[in-house]
């Protein structure tokens, strides 16, 4: 009696998967050996030297109130943005005021 069953196929179809295993594997430690070379040589080096981009904050309301008060006093000041062209920067009631009056930019 013939159950339908290809041994032959399924002995294969095994194999090739442990291949494909085998290379996903071997590709996974090539990866990781090359980004360890690209690590600094000792663990005690700061992140600096090899992190690229901003680092973590150290102190977030401290600097978050920081960057507020940079932004409060862009709203609240006067200041020429393109001078040849007549572009200023007027404080945001100021220009609200003049736009609710009908001013025009």
């Amino acid at each position: 009696m013939h159950d339908g069953i290809h041994v032959r196929k399924v002995v294969r179809m095994g194999l090739t998967g442990l291949g494909v295993l085998a290379v996903v594997v071997a590709a996974a430690m090539l990866l990781t050996s090359r980004w360890d070379r690209a690590r600094p040589p000792s663990a005690a080096a700061p992140p600096g030297n090899w992190i690229a981009g901003p680092l973590l904050e150290t102190d977030p309301p401290l600097d978050m109130a920081d960057y507020l008060t940079r932004k409060r006093k862009l709203l609240d000041s006067y200041a020429w943005v393109d001078r040849a062209h007549g572009v200023a920067r007027v404080p945001l009631d100021v220009a609200m005021q003049a736009v609710s009056q009908g001013a025009r930019p």
